[in-house]
C-alpha cells in the first residue's frame, strides 16, 4: 500500500499535494489549523492507514502525530527529501545555505554570480522563493540548485547530499523549538551528516565541525576572506579591485562566502566581478526606500534576531535613528539587548514601538523612545523634526505581535513611510 500524509497544509504543504495529484499518488491533507471539509485533524487520522508522511518544516519532530508515526515504522519526509530524491539521478549540483542570519542574501548572490558566469541552468529554492518540489516537473539537468535551509527544514532531511555546504553563522533563534543552543548547532550541522563528498564552507567562529574531520572525501573551507576590496581563498589571491553596494562588514563575509562557493564549484570569470558590482539589497533587508541626499530610510525587517539588528546598526557611520519592534521569542533578553545598542556611538536614539515596551526594565536617558501609538502617527511626527542620518526600521525580533510575517511587517512600514513623504514632499 502507497498512501501519502501531507502533514501541514502552508507553502511547502500546497505544493506537495500538488505533486502528489499530477503523479497521481494517493494522499490525505492533515492540518491542525485548517478547517476545511477535505482537510482532516490530527485527531482524526489513524497514522497506519499510510506508507509515508510528508512533514511541514514548522511542525517539531516531538510533534505527537510524527512521533506516532516513527514508532509504527511509517516513512517520514519532507518536502525538500522528496524533491532531492527525484532531481539527484540527473547530474544537477546542490547547493545548501544555512546559518542564522545572511542566509537570503548569500543564496540570491551565488545565484546571481552563477547565472552570469555559467551557461548551465540555475534555480534559487527551499526557504528563499518556491519550493523545490516545484521544479520536479520540469526534471531539469545538469543545473546549480540554490537551496536556502532553515534549521526547522534540515531536521526532516535524512538522505540529503549536497555538493556544498555553507555554515554562515550561529546565534540564538529558534530556541523554543531546539531548546539548547547545541541542539539548534547540531540541527544545522545535520546537513553534513548525508554528504558523500563535497565541500563544506564554514566560519569557525560559530561552527565547530571537529567531529566531522575524519570523514572521508569531505573538504572542509574556512580560508576565505576579503581584505582590501580584493579576495583570497586557499591564500591565494583570486579577485582584486572588487565593489559592490551591500553595506556593512556583515555583508563583506556574505560576498566571501559566495565567492568562495563558485570556487569550490570551479566557476571563475570577470562576470563575477560585473554580477557582484549590479547586486544590491534584498526586500526587507537593509533596503533603501528614501534618500534626499540628508536623511536616508531603510527597511530592514528582515532582522528578526537581535544580532542581525546589530549587523545592519554596524552598516552605517552616520547618526543612526533604529526603530525595533515585534515580540520576543523564548531566550530573548530585552534589556541585555538595550545595553548593547546605547553602547553603539553611532547610535541617536532607539526608537521601542509596541507591546514589546511591556517587557522593558532598562532605560537609558535621553536615547530610548517608546510608543505605542499608531505607526502613521508617531512617524509622522518624528520625520517632521528628523531631517539627517539614517532612520533605521530594523525591528530585531519575530512579527507576530501585529504582523505574520516580516514581508508583511517590511511592506506595512514601507507604505507608511511612502504615504507620509508623499503628503510632506
Amino acid at each position: 500500500m502507497i498512501k501519502y500524509l501531507v502533514y501541514g497544509f502552508g507553502i511547502t504543504g500546497k505544493a506537495v499535494a500538488k505533486h502528489l495529484k499530477n503523479e497521481n499518488v494517493d494522499f490525505d491533507i492533515c492540518d491542525k489549523n485548517n478547517k476545511s471539509e477535505d482537510i482532516l485533524s490530527p485527531k482524526e487520522i489513524d497514522i497506519k492507514d499510510y506508507s509515508h508522511i510528508v512533514v511541514s518544516p514548522g511542525i517539531s519532530p516531538e510533534d505527537e502525530l510524527v512521533v506516532n508515526a516513527n514508532v509504527n515504522g511509517i516513512k517520514i519526509t519532507s518536502e525538500l527529501q522528496m524533491a532531492y530524491d527525484i532531481l539527484s539521478p540527473f547530474n544537477n549540483k546542490f547547493i545548501a545555505v544555512t546559518g542564522t542570519n545572511g542566509k537570503s542574501t548569500v543564496a540570491s548572490l551565488i545565484y546571481s554570480l552563477i547565472k552570469n558566469g555559467s551557461k548551465k541552468d540555475v534555480f534559487l529554492n527551499g526557504n528563499i522563493g518556491s519550493p523545490l518540489i516545484e521544479r520536479v516537473s520540469e526534471r531539469p539537468k545538469d543545473s546549480f540548485f540554490i537551496i536556502e535551509i532553515s534549521s526547522y527544514q534540515a531536521e526532516y532531511l535524512f538522505d540529503f547530499s549536497p555538493d556544498i555546504v555553507l555554515l554562515l553563522n550561529l546565534s540564538p533563534d529558534h530556541l523554543a523549538r531546539h531548546k539548547t543552543m547545541q541542539c539548534y548547532h547540531d540541527a544545522k550541522t545535520s546537513l553534513l551528516d548525508g554528504m558523500d563528498q563535497g565541500t563544506v564552507l564554514y566560519d569557525d567562529r560559530d561552527f565547530d565541525i571537529r567531529s566531522f574531520d575524519k570523514i572521508e572525501k569531505k573538504v572542509f573551507k574556512k580560508d576565505f576572506y576579503i581584505k582590501e576590496q580584493s579576495f583570497y581563498y586557499d591564500a591565494s589571491l583570486i579577485y582584486k579591485d572588487l565593489n559592490w553596494k551591500l553595506p556593512g562588514e556583515h555583508n563583506k563575509d556574505n560576498i566571501a562566502f559566495s565567492l568562495a562557493c563558485l570556487q569550490a564549484l570551479g566557476l571563475s570569470s570577470e562576470n563575477v566581478k560585473i554580477a557582484l558590482e549590479d547586486f544590491t539589497s534584498l526586500e526587507h533587508r537593509i533596503e533603501n526606500i528614501y534618500d534626499d541626499g540628508s536623511l536616508s530610510i531603510y527597511n530592514d525587517s528582515k532582522a528578526t534576531t537581535f544580532e542581525s539588528t546589530l549587523a545592519a546598526v554596524s552598516s552605517f557611520n552616520e547618526n543612526v535613528h533604529l526603530i525595533i519592534c515585534g515580540r520576543l521569542k523564548e531566550g530573548m533578553n530585552i534589556d541585555q539587548f538595550l545595553k548593547r545598542l546605547v553602547e553603539y556611538k553611532n547610535i541617536d536614539k532607539i526608537i521601542i514601538l509596541g507591546d514589546v515596551n511591556d517587557d522593558i526594565e532598562f532605560n537609558s536617558s535621553g536615547k530610548i523612545i517608546t510608543s505605542k501609538v499608531d505607526w502613521y502617527e508617531f512617524f509622522s511626527g518624528y520625520l517632521k523634526k528628523t531631517k539627517k542620518g539614517v532612520l533605521l526600521f530594523s525591528p530585531g525580533m519575530p512579527s507576530f505581535d501585529m504582523f505574520k510575517n516580516f514581508e508583511e511587517r517590511g511592506r506595512f512600514f514601507k507604505k507608511v513611510i511612502s504615504s507620509i513623504l508623499k503628503k510632506t514632499n
